[in-house]
């Protein structure tokens, strides 16, 4: 999940689903400039619950791998 601004050119975002299905996840923008601290929390609890299974299944550098693969720069928001 991200919100805010959207992102930089070549970062990944929810329109590039064709892209991330393969890896088996999806972006979803919760937010765009209003952010409570309500969609943070929420955010960064899911992005960090994701971010488990993905390294239980891809391993613990599956961001790595992914950015080199596709050529796209990944940033979500974890917990801290």
């Amino acid at each position: 999940m991200t919100y805010g601004e959207l992102p930089p050119i070549n970062y990944i975002d929810e329109k590039d689903s064709a892209i991330t299905k393969k890896f088996g996840f999806k972006v979803k923008r919760i937010a765009d400039c209003e952010v409570t601290n309500t969609i943070i929390y929420k955010a960064k609890r899911t992005n960090t619950e994701s971010n488990i299974q993905m390294q239980s299944k891809y391993g613990n550098n599956w961001i790595n791998k992914f950015e080199k693969e596709t050529g796209m720069r990944f940033s979500v928001p974890f917990v801290e």
